[in-house]
């Protein structure tokens, strides 16, 4: 399932594609749309927890991968576009799909190990964990990009 935003020459200004595809549109530079684009996408992913245990910083995940995820290409005539596609970022699925409680039990060893407010925890039996909401934070960007877009024509 792709994971990305599409900048056009023309058509509205926010629009969903398919379901976590959007359009988005510029002006001139389509250079210039990207790099608001994906200043609005930093702006808008979730920050990881400020302990050093925390793992999967999907923030400088993006910023050391941002060549990798936007493509310039062309379509049939002279339409020019811009393809921003964070499928491939780490735990991705996790962050924008729901995750519905669900029990943890150890498989290969016979203790849970993890850490939690900077103490060590093992554990023998199972965890319960509570679930998580999604965090759509790919439309609040579009969204954010299309305001931008807006103002600056008004």
């Amino acid at each position: 399932m792709p994971l990305e935003i599409t900048v056009k020459r023309i058509g509205k200004p926010l629009q969903k594609v398919a379901e976590r595809t959007y359009e988005v549109f510029y002006d001139k530079n389509r250079r210039w749309a990207a790099e608001q684009l994906w200043e609005c996408i930093i702006e808008e992913c979730p920050k990881p927890p400020k302990n050093k245990w925390a793992t999967g910083d999907l923030v400088n995940w993006l910023r050391a991968n941002k060549s990798r995820c936007i493509k310039f290409t062309k379509e049939k005539g002279m339409r020019r576009i811009v393809r921003i596609n964070i499928e491939e970022a780490p735990d991705i699925t996790f962050i924008v799909s729901r995750c519905r409680p669900h029990i943890i039990r150890p498989r290969f060893k016979r203790y849970l190990h993890f850490f939690k407010e900077g103490k060590e925890f093992f554990i023998r039996h199972e965890v319960h964990h509570p679930g998580k909401s999604a965090n759509n934070f790919l439309y609040r960007a579009a969204r954010r990009y299309s305001a931008r877009y807006l103002a600056k024509i008004a």
